[in-house]
């Protein structure tokens, strides 16, 4: 009762100045309580907390991510038939969410967040012992989420490399999607962005029992492109496709060339504009990582190179996304660098209509921004920081 009003109490606007002084007294009796019982109603005093008095809550991160951690170990083994223990092993998942986030996004330089977050990370590990077990799916969801987080705050690409722990966890990650975890691929988008996105050299270098890690994820994106009547899978799928491309320019020739042949395969059974638009995004992401190779597979490989740009032309009024607008201008601008003689004849006959095409969009594209305001972000912007 004493942590639900305080809760309560924490909803009056006076409450601030009255519970800063003994905020860390407040804490230390909710953390007792924490260990004494698994409630709902406490674990969400503690996101209450963390909420209203995120500026002081940093140097707690610590003290109050161990004590969450170590009730929500207790809670998930409660078993199935305990619904209260259950939620309260959630709101854990969730209260701890809102620490890391809190904690990170109260430091200015990415380097200091990633530092802030490593500190935290030892703390969190148990909570990912058996998360990808089919028996804890009650958990994936949300474990999910938090692990993103982690990888998002605690490396710097280029810069500071992702733990060994977290790396562990991504052929684990991966496995669960192949064995039991396939309805939670619209969850694990963000989790294999983060990883490829913010450890790139690491993803690039590493392997699983011999298979190279961008191969595992080439094989998550056929296996989601495989159910030819299901449009949603195929849209994660293109999702993923998309940020292996733009991440790894110059570095997955082989897998590339694969990725156009499916998506062509999935182009013609794709019934929803949403997802032939998210198709036609991931060819415009492969010529933008190499207009000469993607030619060469749509031309003489698959001989489609006519048909498909006369599709995605006829469509490109469907390209709402700002995000699907750069990445076409971008492809279409590589075609153009290429050599006139190693362009396709069909390509050749019709460089007028793209530079038409690439015209219009930088008009539209500079409307959209007028209309967004003088802040809003530049026309052009690194491929790397193109996201969804």
């Amino acid at each position: 009762q004493a942590g639900v009003d305080v809760r309560h109490f924490l909803s009056s606007p006076a409450a601030r100045e009255v519970i800063l002084p003994m905020l860390p007294q407040v804490l230390e009796q909710v953390c007792k309580l924490i260990d004494e019982v698994d409630n709902t109603d406490i674990v969400a005093t503690i996101e209450t907390i963390v909420e209203r008095f995120s500026d002081h809550v940093v140097p707690f991160a610590g003290t109050l991510t161990s004590k969450l951690v170590v009730a929500f170990l207790r809670a998930s083994s409660a078993g199935e038939d305990e619904e209260e223990s259950t939620l309260a092993a959630v709101q854990c998942v969730q209260a701890i969410q809102a620490i890391v986030q809190s904690a990170a996004e109260k430091q200015s330089a990415a380097l200091n967040r990633a530092a802030v977050v490593r500190e935290l990370e030892p703390h969190l590990l148990p909570l990912f012992t058996n998360m990808f077990e089919e028996d804890r799916m009650d958990f994936f969801e949300d474990l999910l989420e938090l692990l993103s987080l982690l990888v998002y705050y605690s490396a710097v690409n280029g810069q500071v490399p992702l733990s060994e722990h977290l790396w562990s966890m991504f052929p684990r990650l991966l496995a669960a999607f192949d064995q039991w975890a396939f309805d939670f691929s619209s969850n694990l988008v963000s989790p294999i962005d983060n990883f490829i996105s913010n450890d790139t050299e690491q993803f690039l270098v590493r392997s699983h029992q011999g298979v190279p890690y961008p191969q595992l994820v080439f094989s998550m994106i056929v296996k989601l492109w495989s159910e030819l009547d299901v449009d949603d899978d195929a849209e994660e799928g293109t999702k993923i496709a998309e940020v292996l491309v733009l991440n790894c320019t110059g570095r997955i020739d082989t897998i590339v060339e694969s990725l156009v042949e499916r998506i062509v395969v999935r182009l013609n059974s794709a019934v929803g504009t949403k997802l032939k638009v998210l198709l036609l995004s991931n060819i415009a992401a492969c010529l933008y990582y190499n207009a000469g190779l993607t030619l060469e597979v749509l031309d003489k490989r698959l001989n489609v190179c006519q048909q498909l740009f006369g599709l995605w032309l006829s469509m490109i009024d469907s390209f709402v996304r700002i995000h699907d607008k750069k990445l076409t201008l971008l492809a279409l601008s590589s075609v153009l660098r290429q050599p006139l003689e190693q362009l396709p004849e069909s390509i050749k006959n019709g460089i007028p209509q793209l530079v038409h095409y690439c015209i219009a969009l930088v008009e539209k594209l500079r409307s959209e921004r007028a209309q967004r305001g003088a802040s809003a972000e530049p026309i052009f912007r690194p491929a790397s920081v193109l996201k969804f």
